[in-house]
């Protein structure tokens, strides 16, 4: 299943950046995964303000945004990967100490054995929102990476 998982994954890449090769190394699919569009470019496409979306950890779980922002797009055949980076809002907190967020750990150990890892990439311009929560927030996106290991072929 972890080698199917990976190999769904680098092919959805690959046929988003047009590309034709058969194989792939690590670096180059992680590259891949970096040069997606950011969240905050959705918010530009849908003119939609960052206020609005939802507080990764307050409205939504980690585990609901991985599912419907990558699981749910690698398994539509139609949808390509630019819909992987859909934006939300992360505390502070949560960015300093992902290690100790307990729904990171979780995803990450999940991620694990098939040969992934997660990561977020934000702007760091913090922002007030008015959620009941006192502490900055950063627009951010969940980027899922390719752990090291050989070229992952595509047939």
């Amino acid at each position: 299943m972890a080698s199917n998982i990976r190999s769904r994954y680098a092919a959805k890449l690959a046929a988003t950046a047009n590309l034709k090769q058969k194989s792939h190394s690590i670096n180059s699919l992680n590259s891949l995964v970096l040069l997606l569009p950011a969240g905050e470019f959705h918010l530009a496409m849908l003119d939609k303000a960052a206020t609005k979306l939802p507080v990764v950890g307050h409205d939504v779980t980690l585990e609901q945004v991985a599912k419907l922002h990558f699981f749910d797009v690698l398994n539509d055949d139609d949808e390509p990967a630019f819909g992987m980076t859909e934006p939300f809002l992360v505390r502070k907190s949560h960015l300093e100490a992902l290690e100790r967020w307990a729904d990171w750990k979780t995803l990450q150990g999940y991620l694990a054995p098939l040969g992934l890892e997660p990561a977020i990439v934000f702007r760091n311009t913090p922002m007030r929102v008015q959620r009941g929560i006192e502490e900055p927030f950063y627009v951010g996106d969940l980027r899922i990476m390719f752990n090291d290991g050989p070229d992952i072929a595509i047939s």
